[in-house]
């Protein structure tokens, strides 16, 4: 398991990514805080249950869920353009 530490470390960023990344969605990732990174690096691109990124982190689980949710939330505002935000239709 990689140390949490290193998952706050950003990746250099250019015009396309190595990984096929879009750097939109690299950008908006690295302007999170670094314990939102994590958490997004563990549960949604390591697959880690809440339980197990909780004991990786040394957090408990209803704070994994709350910064998974501070960052989804902070991710859709960066990239959902506010048009589509004020009108869903």
């Amino acid at each position: 398991m990689p140390d949490p530490g290193t998952l706050a470390d950003p990746p250099a960023l250019g015009g396309a990514s190595d990984d096929g990344v879009d750097p939109r969605i690299m950008a908006a990732l690295m302007r999170l805080p670094d314990r939102q990174r994590q958490v997004v690096a563990l549960r949604l691109f390591l697959d880690l249950d809440t339980s197990r990124t909780a004991e990786v982190l040394g957090v408990t689980p209803s704070t994994v869920k709350a910064h998974l949710s501070r960052a989804l939330a902070s991710l859709r505002g960066d990239l959902i353009p506010i048009r589509q935000q004020e009108d869903p239709s």
